[in-house]
């Protein structure tokens, strides 16, 4: 059974978001009341995932997620995000934190954010185990729109675009439904090849949808774009990779993480 560590020093929130995970994800939940108290537990038994609040007492979530980072950074932390804390919480997600759900949206993606993230976390210790053997890799996926990769699906071969999720999330969705089961979107795949090697990794991922202007996409390290619905796979694209970067038509996406010597 995986453990979580909610931090927070309010009460109320903190025990909030801890019956959520454990009321849909059946993780056992610990608690602290500042950054402090968090490295403190962790010094006597490790979390599989940290759960922070950004503005807090003695030590704030930035200070947490650059300390648990440095100090232990085979543990993910996620971020609770309030309205106003946009700057600090887009400074975490630079230091190193793994993911974010803004506070007004905690019912709704704290489990799949949560999920998502340990999920990851534990592919990747499996992965880390058989790349330490690798020489040079490489792999070529040919994908249908069963939502494997998100962006490619739904604003690439299914058209949909990311401002309708900003003003109706129902319709967003009800779109998405309909043009999975209608021609010419259903039939569109996603293309993804990679290349590993000991010294980076390389992945291209192709949609067969008209593409955009790249040149037209909001600046996701905005802290005023942070609290958006949409965005947020960017975001987190840019945070964690060394470089991103878009083809002239906008439909390929190249992302290179390299190893930290």
């Amino acid at each position: 059974m995986a453990t979580v560590l909610v931090v927070d020093d309010s009460v109320v929130e903190c025990h909030r978001a801890g019956a959520l995970l454990e009321k849909s994800t059946g993780v056992k939940v610990v608690y602290a009341a500042n950054g402090r108290e968090a490295l403190d537990a962790m010094q006597h038994s490790l979390p599989d995932l940290v759960l922070t609040d950004m503005q807090m007492p003695v030590m704030d979530g930035l200070e947490l997620v650059e300390q648990v980072r440095a100090t232990y950074p085979a543990v993910p932390v996620v971020l609770m995000t309030a309205h106003g804390s946009e700057d600090i919480a887009a400074q975490a997600l630079k230091r190193g934190a793994a993911s974010y759900v803004p506070k007004r949206d905690l019912a709704q993606d704290l489990v799949e954010t949560v999920e998502g993230v340990l999920s990851l976390t534990r592919a990747a210790r499996e992965q880390e185990r058989i790349l330490e053997c690798l020489t040079e890799g490489g792999s070529r996926f040919l994908l249908a729109n069963d939502l494997a990769l998100v962006n490619a699906i739904e604003h690439g071969n299914l058209e949909v675009p990311s401002a309708l999720k900003e003003t109706d999330e129902r319709a967003f969705h009800t779109l998405i439904e309909e043009r999975r089961r209608t021609p010419p979107y259903r039939d569109r795949r996603v293309h993804v090849v990679s290349r590993e090697s000991p010294v980076e990794a390389v992945y291209t991922i192709r949609d067969e949808g008209p593409g955009f202007n790249p040149a037209d996409l909001p600046d996701p390290t905005d802290p005023a774009n942070l609290e958006k619905v949409s965005g947020r796979g960017l975001l987190l694209i840019r945070t964690f990779m060394d470089e991103v970067c878009h083809n002239e038509t906008g439909n390929e996406i190249t992302l290179v993480k390299r190893v930290d010597r």
